[in-house]
């Protein structure tokens, strides 16, 4: 009940209370459920009105707090039975896999001094079909650092030796729930994901706070592990800095082996620019490779800079490219890359260098002084840099507005006593800051 007068309190404010008013409010609710909302129309005029203007609104709408998408039934008065149901019929629902990216392959990842003994331990796991000795595979590590293109990597070589992985994306797993959900179907869903040898599940992070997707996922996870089959898993951050997980969740991912995936070196960058040039078969100046390293900051980016030269340079790829070429044939990928040289990113990950420790402890849960301290640091530096509103920040954070609110306020009043456990760091990062913004 109280999502339908929420429901019209929004519609108030776009519509005009008049059209709220005569529309919406005249709805009668003949009875409510956690699953099923019965409102009864005035009359046929009534009826169209609401199937034309609200109905597709009402499908997206009207999901629980457990993401369980809430049935909206309509009659008419004085009707005998329900004339109209905003839920459409079932349909042939088919849980496609994720599309896995053709370059990304064991060979063409590059993992940099940093990364080579996990890099190892991944990729010998995929040479045979064997039991797991560990289970499940925790993969963590900043947004850039290759994950993405190492557990894709992982995926086909499973396929190569025989085995059947299913690789799927944190989004895609959400969507698919609730539109099990949505349409009853919960058991194929179970069926499908369940028929493999392998989950492969990136970004799992982004389950946080979705509970119905949480229930399934705990039940797959045991699912897979009592039979023995591999679970691997990716996220931003290490199992204990998850917010709104369950703890059943957060423990189970802890029960193998977590392997942690930082970004590469800048001499670790250009290694992989090499190579990814001679296997595409591009040739760019010495100040053309210079300025890639230098604009892309991170093997993402940078891959995604190279493959779209190589797409756009055709005409000219057989001459070596000068950085005037470069610089005009990926000028929009440039342009977005100077707009978010100045984000809360990297000013994130400035705060992790001046403190010098991982950027997941800087968003995570630690209320050690050595991380909660830093995270104070970058939550004000984000307000006064960005801009940020409270709720974003906290949003970032995983905290909420008034928490921000209260670590800002502690940071200004330590500068304001001028105390240098809080100038001196500070005035270090704004100068990186600086250089960033020119």
């Amino acid at each position: 009940m109280r999502l339908w007068l929420d429901y019209i309190k929004h519609k108030e404010s776009v519509l005009g209370s008049e059209v709220a008013d005569k529309w919406l409010k005249t709805l009668r609710v003949i009875k409510f459920d956690a699953r099923n909302l019965y409102l009864e129309a005035q009359d046929n005029f009534h009826a169209n009105w609401v199937k034309e203007h609200i109905e597709q609104e009402l499908k997206k709408t009207f999901i629980n707090e457990r993401e369980v998408p809430i049935r909206v039934h309509f009659s008419i008065a004085g009707a005998q039975s329900s004339t109209m149901q905003v839920c459409p019929p079932s349909p042939d629902l088919k849980f496609k896999e994720d599309f896995l990216e053709p370059h990304a392959t064991f060979e063409s990842f590059i993992p940099g001094s940093s990364n080579e003994i996990p890099f190892q331990i991944l990729s010998s796991m995929t040479t045979s079909i064997q039991k797991p000795a560990y289970n499940p595979i925790y993969v963590y590590g900043p947004s850039g650092s290759g994950k993405t293109h190492l557990l894709m990597s992982m995926t086909k070589s499973y396929q190569s030796i025989g085995l059947k992985p299913l690789y799927v994306k944190a989004e895609k797993l959400i969507s698919d729930v609730i539109q099990s959900y949505r349409y009853s179907e919960l058991p194929a869903f179970r069926k499908q994901y369940r028929n493999h040898d392998i989950i492969i599940i990136d970004d799992i992070h982004l389950i946080s706070n979705k509970r119905a997707t949480q229930e399934e996922i705990f039940h797959t996870f045991n699912d897979f592990h009592i039979k023995e089959k591999q679970i691997i898993l990716s996220s931003n951050v290490p199992p204990r800095d998850l917010v709104d997980m369950e703890e059943r969740l957060v423990s189970r991912f802890e029960w193998g082996l977590t392997l942690f995936f930082s970004h590469l070196s800048q001499n670790d960058l250009k290694f992989m620019l090499e190579k990814r040039l001679q296997l595409l078969h591009l040739k760019i100046s010495s100040e053309a490779k210079d300025f890639f390293i230098s604009t892309f900051i991170n093997q993402k980016k940078l891959l995604k800079a190279l493959d779209a030269l190589y797409l756009r340079a055709q005409s000219s790829k057989n001459n070596e490219l000068t950085v005037e070429q470069v610089q005009i044939h990926l000028k929009d990928l440039i342009d977005d890359e100077d707009m978010e040289k100045l984000s809360s990113e990297s000013i994130l990950e400035l705060v992790s260098q001046e403190f010098d420790i991982a950027q997941a402890e800087v968003i995570g849960k630690s209320q050690e002084k050595e991380i909660a301290f830093p995270r104070k640091i970058g939550m004000y530096l984000l307000r006064e840099k960005l801009k940020l509103p409270y709720k974003h920040i906290g949003k970032i954070f995983s905290r909420d507005h008034s928490t921000v609110m209260s670590n800002i306020k502690m940071i200004k009043s330590l500068i304001e006593q001028e105390k240098q456990e809080a100038i001196k760091p500070l005035a270090e990062i704004e100068k990186k800051i600086s250089l960033l913004s020119q």
